[in-house]
């Protein structure tokens, strides 16, 4: 029908922004997919058809799923680029740590602590579920108190 193909066409991009782990695609697929389907589900006389009813309720059951998706998506691509960040900030703290170079020691520091606030503080609990946080927070805490 005329309406089943732009479903499945958006359904392949949405499995594409979850293979991705992209969550603002996903979402943008999302937003397209409710647009063009308002029409039929506004539209009375649409309700008559089978498949229609079957997309509709196909599309209300997919909606939790894409949004708990989408959300975790984004916080693992957060979660993935504020580790990497820090990783980073930690191995040029070693370097400067052999070298005793106090200054670059001191700002290094400073700038990892802000870089791991992400894992530290508020959202915290977001990410303790994730192993790479937790090898990368014990690095954090026993590095802390030789700084």
């Amino acid at each position: 029908s005329k309406c089943q193909l732009p479903l499945q066409k958006i359904q392949a991009e949405l499995d594409k922004g979850e293979e991705k782990q992209d969550g603002v695609a996903m979402r943008k697929h999302w937003a397209t997919l409710g647009e063009k389907v308002d029409p039929l589900r506004c539209t009375a006389a649409y309700h008559q058809f089978e498949e229609v009813k079957v997309m509709l309720k196909n599309i209300e059951d997919l909606e939790p799923k894409v949004q708990s998706q989408a959300e975790a998506a984004i916080v693992n691509k957060e979660m993935r680029e504020a580790l990497t960040k820090c990783e980073k900030i930690l191995k040029e703290l070693e370097k400067a740590r052999e070298k005793a170079q106090g200054q670059q020691i001191i700002a290094l520091w400073t700038k990892l602590k802000i870089a791991a606030e992400i894992f530290t503080g508020e959202k915290r609990d977001v990410y303790a579920a994730y192993d790479q946080v937790q090898e990368f927070l014990k690095k954090y805490e026993d590095i802390a108190p030789n700084v």
